[in-house]
């Protein structure tokens, strides 16, 4: 079947699936409550007896969507038939090869119908130009949503990225570090702090029962006791003479919402920069950190 007839077939019922898959609410109350939610669509063809090829786009509320080709990793018929010209071809269109089962990836902005419709036009053009799709056989198509909260939506256990959308969606500076343990490195228009993740939970998701916010106050004669009695949520700890800890630990394990967590990390900001103002100091990312 010709490359336009396999297009003109399948163009506009794949630019539905990915709106389906790829619309989000904008950023605001609407958003904030779906951020945990996920969505996957995937396109799959079978070119030959026991090979099975597949594309996948992931989406998730504020972020550029995760596109995915399969490596045919640990399952031979499939690695066999994807030949290394069509893996010099694939990152030639600007995915490298990541993950556990080293899948081709590339990470795209989707924010209209037009990017949906352009996103339908590179899977098209992927499979009838790299990967050998030629029309006789079936193009089988799957969308599923999920969530990481629960049906309450509430949070019982926080995924790094998910706690960067939030972040964000309150208008908060904040990047995830690289490194073996989650970091993120935040930025509340000048109060400094970092977001550490600790009890982790059993997969499939990287998620964490309790988030521990930190932020360093330094300066000549810092008092701990002091800062303690002011401070509405979380504590001061003495590091050093010259420099007090302030951490904020929320607890996501037993179920929180993103309402409540904005407000207690909220509180904790206007804290830290009240008290930080009062002493003519600025709140600082803890020691080891760096913040944008």
């Amino acid at each position: 079947m010709p490359r336009s007839e396999i297009a003109a077939r399948a163009l506009d019922r794949m630019s539905e699936h990915l709106r389906m898959a790829c619309a989000w609410p904008p950023a605001g109350i609407e958003r904030a409550a779906a951020i945990g939610d996920y969505r996957f669509y995937i396109v799959e063809f079978s070119p030959a007896p026991d090979v099975e090829i597949y594309l996948q786009i992931w989406s998730e509320p504020g972020d550029p969507v995760l596109f995915e080709v399969s490596s045919g990793y640990a399952h031979g018929p499939t690695a066999a038939y994807l030949t290394p010209r069509m893996h010099d071809a694939l990152m030639g269109r600007g995915f490298a090869p990541g993950d556990a089962q080293h899948n081709f990836r590339k990470r795209l902005p989707v924010e209209g119908r037009a990017d949906e419709q352009a996103l339908a036009r590179e899977i098209l053009a992927i499979l009838s130009e790299v990967l050998g799709y030629d029309g006789r056989s079936a193009l089988r198509f799957r969308l599923h949503q999920g969530s990481r909260t629960e049906s309450t939506h509430g949070f019982t256990a926080m995924q790094p990225g998910d706690f960067l959308r939030l972040l964000h969606d309150w208008g908060v500076a904040a990047d995830l570090a690289n490194g073996d343990a989650p970091v993120i490195h935040a930025n509340a228009a000048g109060v400094l702090f970092a977001a550490h993740f600790e009890r982790p939970q059993p997969p499939p998701f990287t998620r964490f029962e309790v988030v521990v916010l930190a932020s360093a106050l330094r300066g000549p004669r810092p008092r701990a006791g002091a800062l303690n009695r002011r401070l509405r949520l979380g504590r001061a700890i003495q590091r050093s003479a010259e420099e007090v800890l302030i951490t904020l630990p929320l607890l996501i394990g037993g179920g929180v919402t993103a309402g409540n967590l904005q407000r207690q990390v909220q509180t904790w900001i206007d804290d830290l920069r009240e008290v930080s103002e009062d002493r003519g100091r600025e709140p600082a990312a803890p020691a080891g950190s760096t913040v944008h």
